[in-house]
């Protein structure tokens, strides 16, 4: 899988698959969907009963999920890695 563009226009990433079993030539995930983060990164930015989120030095805001926090993850849906929200694409 490749990261194609980020569609404002839309608010999604835009991913190239190339595992076509796994959702088709194009996989779109919105912005606003949580980002996938290791267990530590969610024992450090835990806010309350089942509430993880990060908020970043420059205002940004992400929720967070791991497979290992009950109930911060759906089947079958796709999370991206905090780092897609820092891609600059020129």
């Amino acid at each position: 899988m490749v990261l194609d563009r980020v569609d404002d226009f839309t608010d999604e990433y835009v991913i190239q698959n190339s595992d076509f079993q796994h959702g088709g030539p194009v996989l779109r995930i919105p912005k606003t969907r949580k980002y996938y983060v290791n267990d530590h990164l969610m024992l450090k930015n835990k806010y309350g009963a089942g509430e993880f989120k990060y908020y970043g030095p420059k205002g940004e805001f992400m929720w967070l999920v791991n497979e290992n926090f009950k109930n911060t993850m759906k089947p079958n849906r796709w999370y991206l890695l905090p780092q897609a929200y820092s891609i600059t694409l020129y």
